[in-house]
Parts: C-alpha cells; sequence; structure tokens
C-alpha cells in the first residue's frame, strides 16, 4: 500500500512540475503520464472495492455458518418431538377402531387404509393401494358420484349411512363420514368407515321380532273373539233345541197314550235333527278355526271362479243374471283351493239368492293388488241390508235378514270363519234396495 502512495505522490509531483513548468514536460509526454495516472486510480479503486467485498464476504459466511448452526441445534433439539408425533400418528391410525382411507380426490385411487379397513372387507394393503373402491366393487360408480356430489355441496359428509361390500361380495353396513385434504398441490379424501353390520342385524331381528309378535298377538286377539262368538253362538243355537228336547222328553214321560207318545217321538226326531245339524256346523266351523295350515297352492281366479259358476249353473239360468269378473290386477293368489271354492260359492249365490224382483241381478267380481295384499270385491245390485239395524248381526251364525225359503243364515258366517282362519278380513258396505259391496281382504302376510 505504501509503494502505491508514493507512486501516487510522485505522479502528483511529475503533474505540478508540468503544470509550473510546461517548457521542460513534452505534450506527448503529457498524455502519457495522464493517462498512467488515470489508470493506477482506476485499479486503486478497484481494489478498494474488491477488499470490501472480500471483507463482506468473510462477514456473510461467518452469519451462515452461525445461522447453520443454529437450525442444526433447533433440529436436534426437536427430532425427538417430530419422531414422537409420527410415531403416535402410526399408531392411532393402524389401531383405531374407526375404519380410515386416504385416497386420491381426482379417481378415488387408495393411498393408505388402516387395519379396520382391511379386516372389513377382507381385503391385504397391497390389494387395495393403487385400487379404487369401484374397482374393487366396495362402492358402485353412481353411489361413488353422489357421494362426490354432496361433499361439492355440504363441504364435508357426516354420520350418512351407507352400504358397501366385502371381497365376498356380503354387504356392510357403515356409517360413513368424508372430508377433502389438501397436500401441496394435490387433493385428497380422508374417509371414516365406522361398520354397524351387527347393529344393523340386530335391529332387523328386533323389529322382526316385535312385527311377529303384532301378528301374533292380532292372531290371539282374533282367536279370542272367535271363541267368545263361538260360546255365544254354542249357547244360543244348542239352548233352544236342548230346551225343546227337555220339554218333549217331559211330555213323552207324561203321557199315557200310545197315539200321544207316536207323535211325540215324531217331534223328538224333529228336534234331534235339527240339533244334529247346529252341531255339525259347528264343528266345520272349530275345523275351520284351527286348520290354519291348510295346505296353500297357486290359483289363478278365473279357474276357480269358472268351477263355481258350474256349481251354480241352473241359478244363474234362471235368475238369467250378468256377471262380470276382472281379475286382471290380480290374477293369482296363494290359498286353499277348498276355502277359496267356498267363499266365492257363498258370496255369489248369496248375491242370486237375495236379488232384486225388479230388475237384473248384475254381479260384478273384481280383484286388486295393494302392495301385496290381494282384495277381493263382490259387488251386486240386489235386496241390500240395513246397516243401521244389522251390521252388528250381519256375519252371525244363522242370521236372516230378507225372508227365503233356503235361507239359513251360515253362508257369511263360513265365509267370515275361513277367511279369518287364513289371517284375512271381510266387510261389506250396503244400501236397501240398491244392493251390497263385499270386500275381502287377502293377508298379505300369509301370500
Amino acid at each position: 500500500m505504501s509503494g502505491t502512495i508514493g507512486l501516487l505522490e510522485w505522479i502528483l509531483g511529475i503533474s505540478i512540475v508540468e503544470i509550473l513548468m510546461p517548457q521542460y514536460i513534452t505534450s506527448a509526454f503529457g498524455t502519457v503520464l495522464f493517462t498512467v495516472l488515470f489508470v493506477l486510480l482506476g485499479v486503486l479503486v478497484i481494489r478498494k472495492t474488491l477488499q470490501e467485498s472480500e471483507q463482506k464476504k468473510v462477514v456473510a459466511e461467518q452469519t451462515t455458518l452461525e445461522l447453520n448452526k443454529r437450525i442444526e441445534e433447533m433440529v436436534l433439539h426437536q427430532s425427538p418431538d417430530i419422531q414422537y408425533s409420527h410415531e403416535l400418528f402410526v399408531k392411532l391410525f393402524e389401531s383405531n377402531p374407526t375404519g380410515i382411507v386416504i385416497s386420491k380426490f381426482e379417481n378415488g385411487e387408495y393411498i393408505n387404509v388402516n387395519q379396520a379397513v382391511l379386516d372389513m372387507f377382507k381385503y391385504t394393503h397391497e390389494e387395495m393401494i393403487g385400487h379404487t373402491a369401484t374397482e374393487l366393487s366396495i362402492l358402485d360408480i353412481p353411489t361413488r358420484q353422489k357421494l362426490i356430489n354432496l361433499l361439492n355441496q355440504q363441504g364435508r359428509i357426516l354420520n350418512t349411512d351407507i352400504t358397501l361390500r366385502n371381497k365376498d361380495g356380503m354387504p356392510r353396513h357403515c356409517i360413513f363420514s368424508m372430508e377433502k385434504l389438501i397436500m401441496g398441490n394435490e387433493q385428497y379424501l380422508m374417509s371414516f368407515i365406522y361398520d354397524i353390520t351387527d347393529r344393523k342385524i340386530i335391529e332387523n331381528n328386533l323389529v322382526e321380532a316385535h312385527q311377529k309378535l303384532e301378528i301374533l298377538t292380532k292372531k290371539l286377539i282374533k282367536q279370542n273373539q272367535q271363541l267368545r262368538a263361538f260360546a255365544h253362538i254354542t249357547s244360543h243355537n244348542l239352548r233352544a233345541p236342548v230346551s225343546n228336547l227337555n220339554l218333549l222328553l217331559q211330555f213323552y214321560k207324561e203321557s199315557t197314550t200310545v197315539e200321544d207318545k207316536d207323535e211325540l217321538v215324531g217331534n223328538l226326531d224333529t228336534v234331534v235333527d235339527n240339533l244334529t245339524d247346529t252341531l255339525d256346523e259347528l264343528l266345520k266351523t272349530i275345523s275351520v278355526q284351527e286348520d290354519t295350515t291348510k295346505e296353500r297352492m297357486e290359483l289363478s281366479f278365473e279357474d276357480v271362479f269358472a268351477s263355481v259358476e258350474g256349481m251354480l249353473k241352473e241359478q244363474l239360468a234362471e235368475s238369467k243374471a250378468i256377471v262380470s269378473t276382472d281379475f286382471y290386477k290380480a290374477p293369482i293368489i296363494s290359498y286353499p283351493r277348498v276355502y277359496l271354492e267356498s267363499i266365492l260359492f257363498n258370496l255369489l249365490s248369496n248375491a242370486l239368492k237375495y236379488s232384486s224382483p225388479d230388475r237384473v241381478p248384475e254381479i260384478r267380481l273384481k280383484t286388486e293388488n295393494n302392495h301385496g295384499e290381494i282384495i277381493l270385491k263382490v259387488e251386486d245390485n240386489g235386496l241390500g241390508i240395513d246397516l243401521a239395524k244389522h251390521r252388528r248381526n250381519i256375519f252371525g251364525m244363522h242370521k236372516t235378514f230378507h225372508r227365503h225359503k233356503q235361507a239359513r243364515g251360515m253362508g257369511l258366517f263360513m265365509t267370515k270363519t275361513q277367511v279369518e282362519a287364513m289371517g284375512g278380513e271381510i266387510t261389506i258396505e250396503s244400501v236397501v234396495n240398491e244392493g251390497s259391496i263385499f270386500t275381502i281382504i287377502f293377508n298379505s302376510t300369509a301370500q
């Protein structure tokens, strides 16, 4: 540095000489001298700048070393915490009883699944990773699209019931939640799946048991009603003939002539015959009520009605009745043939028996299907029944509401007994001198 200063002093001195004594310095020499002077000044400035840059570089390097050292110390200090947090996350992820799935938002490709998911769907980790739920038939495409639409609308999915399928194709009833994840520039989905299949099975069993209990309760109530009705019928229909029988026996004992005794014996035969008929009818009723397991078969209403129509061929021809059928909506029923024939026979013969003398009988039979319940309607334009007076007794034993030589009051009673024995019900709508509509609902649970 001192050499440079000396050189500057010499140049400065020469410059002064040139200024003070220009006669001793030529112009060419002066030009060279000034050029050298400017070059040296430039070198000095550059050197000084380089020295300052070098000093700043040294300071920057020292600062960088200190920062690196601090970062290293922070990393070393925080590494145990980071490692612990990672291990804790992995443990919670793998041991969680709720199924956890991380997948790509774009196509649903599995990135990671926990052990609960593998157990739930019976796949291995290798079988699931890199594949989608639709590829593995866990979820169908329309259902996944619905979930994505719901996710886009609500921002998340919380506790939605969904049915998925495992590797064996068995349904798994689940509660499903889903949220979006953004990592870097990629979008992912985190799904939480809680398997409630066992709970669903228990719930379904409870519902089924409850339904069976309700059916059994209704059946017991109906049977109790039938028993009460049967007790009433028995006491009512047997009391009169038994009283008559006792009275005739008393007269017989008191009679003193052969002619009186013979007449009383004839009367006894009539009473005994009536009593026998009543007992037979009651026994038939008991048989129907007890035989609820009578063999069912697939029956065509059209075929069974044709058979019944043949049985009533003479009555139909005599009355010139117009009979129409419409079995289109419910053409088939599973039912005991003997009961269905009896029901159709009694309703059709009843419509003919109590037709109006003022008009040609018109009888319409129609079936319907109401969510599995087979319904039969039989409508006529006959005499009709005053339900305000007779509704309670309309299906009673030996109950008649019009004078007719063949009326015994057993047709509707037996029809009701057969229908109820098979779990159904029968009702009537009627207007005097306009006609009646009988409606039978065959129990859907029995089909």
